[in-house]
Parts: structure tokens; C-alpha cells; sequence
């Protein structure tokens, strides 16, 4: 498996001004933590420890289960896709069954912008480790901001030697002034447990890649187009 960030600038009018692509090598230690949760399904007594993007040690599970009641998981965990600005997510809804009790459900709500496709301004070297963005553009269109479209994944497609999705999120300058662009990257929501009667579970967010782009000068009114194309060849 492999991975291919891909850069294209436009001007306001949609007209191309720069393209180029490269391989990601940046998949970080939580993306793989994340990845064997899904794969083995753990409960939260086998789960593992991931940094989240406040740099805090946050225990993660994929299901829970105690005895007397049984912890029901929707699997919002794990999103990549997004809506764009502040538009809000819900993540990691959980339902909760025992003799005499009524279901309920807990929800975390995120913004949008968070959630997916990422980019900063940070120049610092990429490390396994890395739990964060170094210097995230924030969303929105005042100075040093940049306006996060929608975290899309375009369709699967399977062409010989090749199986591949694509992750794309557009970036607005509004901001009055340049921005130059130097890292991107994926953030990722998952669940951190245990879930008890008092509702204490909730999601985190988990840097799962980070890449340093080399500078990107996005002029005021110029759109950035990013993207992550996972990919296997045989």
C-alpha cells in the first residue's frame, strides 16, 4: 500500500496555475494503532493508547462490553469525509442496553473542518510520532486562514496493476493576503472508551499522516487543491 499527495493551485477563475504530486511515506504510529482496532474488533480491555491532536495520551477501543449490560458502537469512528467550514460532524453515537433500561445515545459533535484533509504552515521534520499538524491553517477567512471545502473520497476504481480511492478537500483564500502552504496531512475522529451509564465516552481527533508539501504560495482569492490517493499495485 502506498500513498500519493497531490497539489494543484487555481486562481480564482479555476484556472490552473501549479500541479505536482508525490509519494506520501508519512502514515504515523496512530494510524496503525487505529487500523488494528479495526481489523481485530477489540474490546477495551485489548485496546491501545493513541496521542490525540492535543498532544494527551487517550486510551482507544472499537467495542466494549461489561458484564450485565452490553455497549452497542455505531461506527462513526474512523471518518474521513467531512463537510466543509464550521458545518457540524456527530461521531462515535453509542447505544446502550441492560434489564430495565432504556436505550439512550452519546454524541460528540465536531466541526467539519477538522475532520479529513488537513494543512499548516509547519516546516518541522516528519516523524512517526507526529500527533499534529505543526502550525494548522485555521478555517475561515480572516488573516492566515484559509476556508476548508468538503472532505470528499472519490470512487474506489480498479484498473490493472492499480486499486485506489482518492481523499480531495479544496482550500479558499479569502484571507486579504498570501499563505504559504508547507505541510498536510489526515485527521481522523475515533472512540475513545470505556462508555458507562453516566455517558463517559466521547471521540477524539488522531493525526493518522503528515507531509511537509515544500512551499506553496496561495495568493489572496487563489484556491489549493489537495489530495491523498491510497493505492495498492500488484
Amino acid at each position: 500500500m502506498r500513498a500519493i499527495v497531490g497539489i494543484k493551485r487555481f486562481d480564482k477563475d479555476f484556472k490552473l496555475l501549479e500541479k505536482r504530486s508525490f509519494p506520501s511515506r508519512s502514515f504515523t504510529f496512530n494510524f496503525i494503532k487505529l487500523l488494528y482496532l479495526y481489523f481485530a474488533d477489540v474490546q477495551d480491555a485489548a485496546g491501545q493508547t493513541g496521542v490525540d491532536i492535543t498532544n494527551t495520551a487517550r486510551a482507544i477501543t472499537n467495542q466494549d462490553y461489561t458484564s450485565g449490560a452490553q455497549y452497542q458502537w455505531w461506527k462513526g469512528q474512523g471518518m474521513i469525509s467531512a463537510p466543509g467550514g464550521d458545518a457540524g460532524i456527530y461521531c462515535a453515537p453509542a447505544s446502550h442496553f441492560s434489564a430495565g433500561v432504556q436505550g439512550y445515545y452519546n454524541l460528540r459533535l465536531l466541526a467539519g473542518n477538522m475532520v479529513g484533509l488537513q494543512v499548516g504552515t509547519g516546516v518541522g521534520a516528519v516523524a512517526p510520532g507526529d500527533y499534529a499538524m505543526g502550525t494548522r491553517v485555521a478555517n475561515g477567512g480572516a488573516a492566515n486562514q484559509l476556508e476548508y471545502g468538503a472532505c470528499e473520497l472519490l470512487n474506489i476504481v480498479f484498473a490493472d496493476p492499480n486499486g485506489q480511492f482518492t481523499i480531495r478537500r479544496y482550500f479558499t483564500n479569502n484571507s486579504g493576503g498570501g499563505i504559504t502552504v508547507q505541510e498536510t496531512g489526515l485527521y481522523s475522529p475515533f472512540i475513545r472508551g470505556p462508555f458507562d451509564s453516566d455517558g463517559n465516552n466521547t471521540a477524539d481527533l488522531f493525526c493518522i499522516c503528515r507531509d511537509l508539501t515544500g512551499a506553496v504560495a496561495v495568493a489572496d482569492t487563489e484556491i489549493l487543491e489537495m489530495t491523498y490517493t491510497i493505492q495498492i499495485t500488484v
